[in-house]
């Protein structure tokens, strides 16, 4: 099962998949390269928007902290939509988690990102 959560402090976004889908075996498993692909994403937008903190990955975990700005919390939401969306898809694969950010408010975006 793969477990996800995300959420925001006054400084920073954070973000954390952890887990294994076991949808298919390995190489051939689209949920958990769906996953890949959303904290992938978020790191490297962060990375693009100079706002990165941190980007982790070791032992089937990747945690991306980033400063908080209207930007990242685009980036943040766009990571949300996808994870539910990937979870609403593959219930029996993907769900919210309890890391250390749940209960956290993710806040909505409130800045239009353009170019």
């Amino acid at each position: 099962m793969i477990e996800y959560w995300a959420g925001s402090t006054r400084d920073e976004v954070r973000a954390a998949v952890t887990g294994h889908a076991d949808y298919a075996e390995k190489g051939k498993d689209i949920v958990c390269a769906g996953a890949s692909m959303m904290i992938g994403a978020l790191g490297a937008a962060a990375l693009e928007a100079g706002e990165l903190i941190e980007d982790r990955a070791e032992d089937g975990r990747e945690l991306v902290r980033a400063r908080r700005t209207g930007r990242t919390e685009c980036y943040l939401k766009m990571f949300m939509d996808g994870m539910k969306a990937l979870s609403n898809s593959y219930p029996d694969h993907v769900r919210a988690g309890r890391g250390e950010t749940a209960g956290a408010q993710v806040v909505t975006c409130r800045q239009e990102v353009t170019g």
